[in-house]
């Protein structure tokens, strides 16, 4: 800093003298510190700069910050970007949305989770650790000399997101949050039924430069990869309760609009769905064809999504009363066009649409159909194998070989039940949360049922809608168990003359997808067994899928 020199005249008005010329100082001072640091980009015409902010242990979280004017003493409407898990370069997308939004007359400010990037600390997986980090960082913005404190929004995506809507259900308060592609009981999701999604596995395995887990963290990877029904039942012990809050939501006080997509591979939509009846504030629900983790994106719904997030913003930072529309709720339903295209359309209310739903159910009856009704049979059951012939074959060599090669092909034995209903009398729209009600048993005392739902349409082309998978690691030896299972959420308008398709099998891959690849949805079970799955008067197994109702 530069030096200061103080000249003061003495004479009967000292006082006068000295006050003016502090007045002069603590200005100037304001101002170099408000400079200090700063780097411009005339492409841009903004600044911006790069802090390290000491978190209440000493871990120091890498903070950007933008704006068009470092002097102007007026405070701005402010937007915090937190990132999504391992972003953690500036020319990721928090960095390039916070840059271009400063354009917009915003001061904006970015985040590195602690263990991400250059931020210090170790990563706990999106946990009450780092939501506390995020209660630190808005009070830098709210004590700092750029933000209106009245104004403030948080933005995020995945890990943002989940961490955003986190913090205001503990608490935190800010103007309005966008929580996207999230889910309340993300955790749990990626646990759901005991079937362990593969992409808990990938948040597991970044290199040191994206993410540095935690010793705890790391513990998670090795227990998935020994595949013991032991371990697991540790990680379902230690992974949901510092992470799932949908219990805590009712007492978020901050508007929020939240959106996800349908068919996200991290995280589905269910615990959005399900907390709907618990908010308490002003709220905006948006679920759709979005670009999210491997999920498919439709031009209009994206469009929609973008204009969402921008009267959002308009409406809570600049006061625009017009900009917010009156439907609370939205979601996209897809059909198959004549074209044997997936399209979409948009349904909107005021009132929660996934509660105007009723059971439509597709009882297992012999000869491969699904029936309306509960087979009059006695006691009939299909059998699902799993055989794995090399005993060599591991979980985790398969991870290494992306489930796929000679190697792979040859120990592991694939298998599948086909089942379908007759052609539709009708067009049937689907949305919410599917069902699987079933009686089974194994063998073994683990066993695994990978449910997938397909519209094969009239011409025989079959287009994957959604799956319920299930994993029992303590089956118990040939007994007939029940369960209800909760599968992956979706909107869908099965058109007339097609037929609902099912196909349940021991290993969940998706061909054609392209962020999967060949890789399986779930983790598949390295054990040998052969599963039941009855069905008859006594034991009634169904799809129960959420028919909606509306006009």
């Amino acid at each position: 800093m530069n030096n200061i020199f103080i000249f003061i005249v003495y004479n009967n008005t000292m006082k006068l003298h000295i006050t003016f010329f502090l007045l002069i100082i603590a200005a100037t001072a304001n101002n170099i510190a408000a400079q200090e640091n700063w780097t411009y980009d005339s492409g841009g015409n903004i600044f911006s700069r790069i802090k390290y902010l000491e978190m209440r242990d000493s871990v120091r979280l890498e903070i950007t910050e933008f704006i068009q004017d470092t002097t102007e003493s007026a405070k701005r409407p402010c937007i915090l970007y937190c990132t999504g898990y391992g972003e953690s370069l500036p020319g990721e997308v928090s960095s390039l949305t916070a840059r271009y939004s400063a354009t917009n007359g915003f001061y904006t400010v970015t985040y590195r989770m602690r263990g991400q990037g250059l931020s210090d600390g170790v990563s706990e997986l999106i946990s009450r650790t780092e939501m506390k980090d995020l209660f630190e960082v808005i009070n830098y913005i709210k004590n700092g000399i750029y933000a209106n404190p009245e104004r403030i929004a948080i933005v995020g995506s995945s890990q943002g997101g989940i961490i955003s809507l986190m913090a205001c259900s503990n608490g935190l308060k800010v103007t309005c949050i966008i929580s996207d592609l999230m889910s309340p009981d993300f955790a749990s999701d990626w646990i759901l039924n005991g079937s362990i999604k593969m992409t808990l596995l990938w948040s597991l395995g970044y290199e040191d430069f994206k993410v540095r887990y935690s010793d705890k963290v790391k513990k998670y990877r090795e227990w998935i990869l020994k595949s013991d029904e032991g371990l697991f039942d540790s990680l379902n012990a230690e992974l949901p309760p510092e992470r799932d809050f949908s219990g805590l939501i009712g007492n978020c006080t901050v508007p929020v609009l939240i959106t996800n997509a349908w068919g996200d591979l991290f995280f589905s939509s269910n615990s959005i769905i399900n907390s709907i009846p618990s908010f308490s504030c002003e709220h905006r629900v948006f679920l759709g064809p979005i670009n999210g983790h491997g999920s498919s994106s439709y031009k209009e719904a994206e469009i929609y999504h973008n204009e969402l997030i921008q009267s959002w913003l308009s409406h809570y930072l600049k006061s625009d009363d017009k900009s917010l529309s009156d439907s609370t709720y939205s979601f996209s339903m897809s059909y198959i066009n004549d074209k044997l295209l997936r399209k979409y359309f948009l349904i909107s209310s005021k009132n929660n649409p996934f509660a105007l739903t009723k059971n439509f159910n597709l009882f297992l009856d012999r000869d491969n159909r699904l029936s309306r009704k509960s087979s009059a049979e006695n006691e009939k059951y299909y059998i699902l194998s799993n055989n794995i012939k090399d005993s060599s074959l591991t979980l985790e060599k398969s991870v290494n070989l992306e489930f796929k090669g000679a190697e792979f092909d040859s120990g592991f034995v694939r298998d599948s039940i086909v089942l379908r209903s007759e052609p539709l009398e009708n067009d049937y729209s689907f949305a919410g949360i599917p069902y699987a009600e079933m009686y089974y048993s194994s063998d073994n005392n683990t066993c695994q049922f990978n449910i997938k739902i397909f519209e094969q349409t009239s011409s025989g082309n079959n287009i994957f809608i959604t799956s319920i998978n299930f994993t029992d690691r303590k089956a118990g030896l040939n007994t007939i168990k029940n369960i209800t299972a909760e599968g992956n959420s979706f909107a869908h308008k099965f058109s007339e003359d097609s037929r609902i398709k099912v196909v349940i099998n021991n290993l969940d891959t998706r061909p054609g997808n392209k962020f999967l690849r060949s890789n399986p949805f779930v983790l598949p079970v390295m054990k040998n067994f052969k599963g039941k799955l009855y069905f008859g008067k006594n034991y009634p197994s169904r799809l129960i899928l959420p028919l909606l109702e509306y006009k």
